[in-house]
């Protein structure tokens, strides 16, 4: 008879080789549906499959039945964490362009709850709010665009940097970094796809759903909130 994931933890915080084996096959299908959301080379396949068991071995190490969830929900995070690590230690990390879309329909979604309910809102919460898996929120909202340095040259100018941008004294990097670190997620990211990743107004406006006039609104209210941050 199958044994439940549950099951074989408590076995395997016993030092049970065996039931760490039978885990690992019994899971081989969910570390592949996780790698499959990046992008690797086959020949890279095996390698990649032993890195994200690391995170399956360190879950079920790790897991007790008073975490109130199933095994599975808590593994996917360690999974995915060592199949990210693998990725960092050999080339920079893919994520197809699907889960940069749904990164702008998470940090949407985040603002909508977080303002009808008033309280800190968690990914599960958006994973059943647009209701998409919680291992495709986890790896859109891991794999976020993150602020370029705030000395990096600007896409339209290379002479340029947002300090420039902003008409900040010199030697205010520090300021601006923790200035960038007050910002909302959509104000970062708006910063992020204007000034490094060289977007228009409307082609920002299309990823965050809402018109150009209020991009542009917003552009000018969060580089003047950076201003009196600074």
């Amino acid at each position: 008879m199958k044994k439940s994931n549950e099951k074989l933890c408590e076995e395997i915080q016993n030092n049970s080789s065996s039931a760490l084996l039978e885990l690992i096959n019994q899971n081989s299908k969910l570390i592949y549906s996780l790698m499959n959301r990046f992008y690797y080379k086959q020949s890279e396949k095996e390698d990649l499959f032993s890195c994200a068991k690391i995170g399956l071995i360190k879950a079920s190490q790790n897991f007790k039945p008073s975490f109130n969830c199933v095994f599975t929900t808590y593994a996917v995070p360690l999974i995915l964490g060592e199949i990210k690590k693998y990725f960092r230690n050999n080339y920079s990390l893919h994520v197809s362009r699907s889960y940069q879309d749904l990164y702008c329909l998470i940090v949407k979604a985040q603002e909508e709850l977080e303002t009808k309910t008033q309280k800190n809102i968690s990914l599960k919460d958006i994973s059943e709010y647009l209701k998409v898996s919680f291992e495709d929120v986890l790896i859109a909202y891991e794999s976020h665009y993150s602020l370029t340095s705030i000395d990096s040259p600007l896409v339209d100018d290379d002479s340029l940097c947002l300090l420039d941008t902003l008409k900040c004294e010199e030697n205010n990097d520090l300021s601006l970094k923790l200035a960038l670190e007050k910002l909302t997620k959509r104000e970062q990211m708006i910063i992020e796809l204007r000034y490094y990743q060289g977007y228009t107004q409307e082609e920002v406006a299309k990823r965050l759903f809402i018109s150009q006039v209020q991009i542009s609104r917003l552009e000018k209210q969060i580089l003047e909130k950076l201003r009196v941050l600074i």
